[in-house]
């Protein structure tokens, strides 16, 4: 873990420049990479993973938006239909680099698994079971970080639009598209191309909730109230509200309906 470790904040620090735009977006995922650790480490525990399974799922945590530094530095935007497809990019260059080669075969086969689809809107179905867990503990870490991430931002961003070193593809308009609306209140995955307003990034992050898989996640989300943060940022719409109320009901009956732990 520390060999990897080493390397991973040797890679990134590759990618600072005198640029304080990009220096900020390196930055900010590259803390979003510590945390999701923090937040698979978590998870992997409530679950009472053995302590090999626990470190497997510390690695694919660090290292699942890898491809993201490489694709900022080159394309100047974490938008992947404006460039390119960062899991997979992050599995790529986890090959080329050989940052995994000291591993077992089979443990390098299930982190570069992970990475490469944590980003995916659908996990194939053909999966193996350990591939599967790793796949969906990234994906719920990921999802736990970026909820608590975006609640920040948006804030700092309410507050102060200009002073956000950080790029905005979408505008930031007081509404949001009616598609969008309808897709999370039938619980649908939203392509990210379909997005207009900065609202619509809000609120397809809320319908991830849809996309969760373990009780600890969920728990999580109702300890932290995410959804209600959440809400707070997005304008009082008649179906904002009841995507609030859908969301809120549907994290409690996952924890009714799974009291045990996974």
């Amino acid at each position: 873990m520390e060999r990897l470790r080493t390397w991973f904040e040797s890679y990134t620090a590759g990618f600072y420049n005198g640029d304080s735009s990009v220096n900020a977006h390196i930055r900010l995922k590259h803390d979003h990479s510590l945390r999701t650790e923090a937040e698979i480490l978590g998870l992997a525990t409530d679950l009472n993973l053995d302590e090999d399974q626990k470190a497997v799922a510390r690695v694919a945590g660090l290292l699942h938006d890898i491809g993201r530094f490489e694709q900022f530095s080159v394309f100047r935007t974490f938008n992947d239909q404006a460039s390119t497809d960062h899991g997979s990019l992050g599995a790529q260059i986890l090959r080329l680099t050989g940052a995994l080669a000291d591993l077992d075969p089979h443990v390098q086969h299930l982190l570069f698994m992970a990475v490469h689809h944590h980003n995916k809107k659908h996990l194939p179905v053909h999966l193996s079971d350990p591939e599967r867990m790793y796949c969906r503990l990234v994906r719920d870490a990921d999802k736990l970080d970026i909820l608590q991430s975006l609640i920040h931002i948006c804030r700092t961003l309410r507050q102060d639009f200009d002073g956000l070193d950080l790029e905005m593809d979408l505008p930031d308009e007081p509404c949001c598209t009616q598609a969008i609306l309808e897709a999370v209140l039938r619980g649908e995955a939203v392509s990210y191309s379909d997005l207009r307003t900065f609202n619509d990034a809000i609120l397809i992050q809320l319908g991830w909730v849809y996309d969760v898989n373990y009780t600890p996640t969920f728990q999580r989300i109702k300890d932290r109230r995410l959804p209600e943060q959440i809400l707070a940022l997005l304008p009082d719409l008649p179906d904002v509200r009841q995507i609030g109320q859908q969301v809120t009901a549907y994290v409690d009956e996952q924890l009714v309906e799974k009291p045990v732990v996974g």
